[in-house]
């Protein structure tokens, strides 16, 4: 079984226009090159595909029935076709995003969701990793792009970024926690109560997360934070956005901090390598990533 692709062109043109002589002047073909191409594709699938009594050719049930598979077929090779040339041209055949673990998905969706409809085949990859660990990933050319909150220790030298959001962080705890009893929390009344701190590979944490309890634990995930939360062990600066989220949030509560602690945003980064040359896809992400 060896059909072709001008094959089944032949089958699928006269399918559509009725008749071989209107496929042939489709095709650009003469009558008989048409009809021999639908007869050797019956010789290869062993079927009959049109019934040829009439003035015009007819679709055999077994036809009607392989139709549509060549049309998937077609399409399946114009498809093949179009992403080779995209990658001749230049593109990417794979893009890989680091992103912090509290990082909004939303802040990339719109992004993503443009890209695919240029690059439908372009492979994309989400990475979603702990404290600092997108940076290691994009040093390490594990990743394209690192999107993450600005940690001040972070070395930027070899990289690029541009701010494309904000996350604000609000101080939470357990829905019945003490420090809920409170009309506004001051810095006395979070010394009594202990504190939860992220602390991430090489001691590595968010120095904008001032510690304010004298007693502290640590952790390095957000999401192991709010399931410490949730056990009652303590306090903690939460992403909002976190805390909104009703299951990630359930049974937390924030509380209201006083004028001279209040809450606080760090900005969101987006991050390259200076020396990453991209391609056409890879430059496409760069500047929908950009525009945030």
């Amino acid at each position: 079984m060896h059909y072709s692709i001008e094959q089944l062109e032949a089958f699928i043109a006269t399918v559509e226009l009725g008749s071989f002589s209107a496929a042939a002047r489709k095709l650009g073909k003469v009558q008989s090159a048409v009809s021999m191409a639908v007869q050797n594709l019956e010789i290869d699938l062993a079927v009959t595909l049109f019934d040829r009594n009439g003035h015009t050719p007819k679709l055999t049930t077994e036809g009607e029935a392989l139709l549509y598979r060549a049309y998937d077929i077609l399409q399946s090779c114009k498809k093949l076709s179009e992403y080779a040339q995209i990658l001749q041209q230049g593109a990417e055949s794979r893009i890989c995003l680091a992103m912090d673990e509290i990082t909004p998905i939303d802040y990339i969706e719109t992004s993503l969701t443009a890209f695919a409809k240029k690059y439908s085949d372009v492979e994309i990859e989400l990475m979603f990793v702990g404290l600092n660990n997108a940076i290691d990933q994009l040093l390490a050319d594990e990743a394209v792009f690192a999107i993450l909150p600005f940690i001040d220790d972070i070395d930027m030298s070899a990289l690029l970024s541009k701010e494309v959001g904000q996350i604000k962080f609000v101080a939470a705890a357990w829905k019945e926690h003490p420090l809920h009893e409170l009309k506004e929390v001051n810095a006395d009344d979070l010394r009594h109560h202990r504190q939860i701190v992220i602390s991430g590979q090489s001691n590595r944490r968010f120095r904008a997360v001032e510690r304010l309890s004298s007693q502290i634990w640590l952790c390095n995930s957000h999401y192991l934070m709010l399931d410490m939360l949730r056990g009652k062990l303590g306090w903690g600066f939460v992403p909002e956005h976190l805390l909104d989220n009703p299951w990630e949030g359930r049974e937390l509560k924030a509380f209201s901090l006083g004028a001279s602690l209040g809450d606080f945003t760090i900005p969101i980064l987006l991050c390259w390598k200076k020396e990453h040359t991209f391609g056409l896809a890879g430059r496409y992400l760069h500047e929908l990533l950009a525009k945030k």
